[in-house]
């Protein structure tokens, strides 16, 4: 569920920052583009950013939560 709503997250932030003309990603050999959004590209580089960071995030919460519960002595 937290992959999921991080890559909706980023593909509307995307599509919102492509459409309004905020800012664009050209896609290159390292960053391909998913599909088109009438003449500007929405690519795949952001969308690997992200689904690498909710994995983080999600590892690093169970790290600190794990910790705080041998802390307080609860299994």
């Amino acid at each position: 569920m937290l992959v999921a709503w991080g890559q909706i997250q980023s593909l509307v932030v995307e599509l919102t920052a492509t459409g309004t003309g905020i800012w664009t990603y050209h896609p290159t050999s390292w960053n391909p583009a998913l599909f088109q959004v009438g003449e500007k590209a929405v690519t795949a580089g952001p969308q690997v950013i992200w689904l690498i960071a909710v994995s983080v995030f999600y590892y690093c919460c169970l790290a600190v939560y794990g910790r705080e519960q041998k802390m307080t002595g609860h299994s």
